[in-house]
């Protein structure tokens, strides 16, 4: 019961990661080769899925109280991180690009997710008897 946060924030996690850079990527790159701003949101969100999964991992190995309470609020943080990203960081001019339409909505909904089992992983290590 008590890992059961942990490991659906992994999974959550790794399909945010694997996702941002196959079917909900940002934008393609222009014609000259080049990238648009987009593209360095999506590296940062790709970065921040990797911490995710690592939290993740590192709170199925770790199962002590103070520490899997403390990953779980390193994970809601980087979580909402991950949420923040594509709305402070500069992105496309043109909201009908696909970093718009496809790729903050994927990491707004899967970050959401996380802060949720992340909620859930805090309240349950709190609730450990000693």
């Amino acid at each position: 019961m008590k890992r059961i946060p942990s490991i659906v924030s992994l999974v959550l996690a790794v399909v945010l990661a694997a996702g941002v850079m196959t079917f909900a990527s940002a934008c393609g790159p222009k014609d000259d080769g080049s990238w648009m701003h987009c593209h360095s949101v999506q590296l940062h969100v790709f970065c921040a899925g990797l911490a995710l999964a690592l939290l993740s991992l590192l709170g199925l190995i770790l199962s002590a109280r103070i520490p899997g309470a403390i990953l779980s609020a390193l994970k809601i943080a980087v979580a909402a991180l991950a949420i923040a990203l594509p709305f402070a960081e500069k992105m496309c001019k043109m909201q009908t690009m696909r970093c718009y339409s496809v790729m903050r909505p994927f990491d707004t909904v899967l970050g959401v997710l996380l802060i949720l089992v992340s909620t859930a992983g805090l309240i349950l290590a709190l609730r450990k008897t000693r």
